[in-house]
């Protein structure tokens, strides 16, 4: 009877395993970076959102290298310990050529720039 079992499980994992799966919306890849931080002592959301007014100002002085970045500042509401971290800041672009120009432009130029008026750690 154990055999007879074994079996009947094993042949029902091989049916399900080939059945094709049809998703009703295309899967798109995200090509995306995520920085966790927490704010410095005295400063919030509101402080950051003013530094991406001259970060903004910064990748619109870079030509054409991030016109297809987009930002987004995310807050946390849930998760098992909120003193880690206060905040998100989440990069998208359209892939890893795009990805990669950015982040060595950010890293060569704006991160000595910038990133000593920047709110968070």
């Amino acid at each position: 009877m154990r055999i007879f079992l074994s079996l009947a499980l094993l042949f029902s994992f091989s049916v399900v395993a080939q059945e094709s799966t049809e998703y009703k919306y295309e899967v798109e890849d995200n090509k995306a970076e995520y920085y966790i931080g927490s704010y410095k002592k005295g400063k919030d959301v509101e402080d950051l959102t003013a530094w991406y007014d001259k970060f903004a100002e910064w990748a619109d002085s870079k030509g054409n290298t991030f016109d297809k970045m987009s930002v987004a500042i995310l807050t946390p509401y849930f998760s098992s310990d909120l003193s880690t971290h206060d905040v998100m800041w989440v990069t998208n672009t359209p892939g890893p050529l795009e990805q990669f120009t950015g982040l060595q432009e950010w890293v060569t130029d704006g991160l000595p720039e910038l990133g000593k008026s920047l709110p968070v750690s």
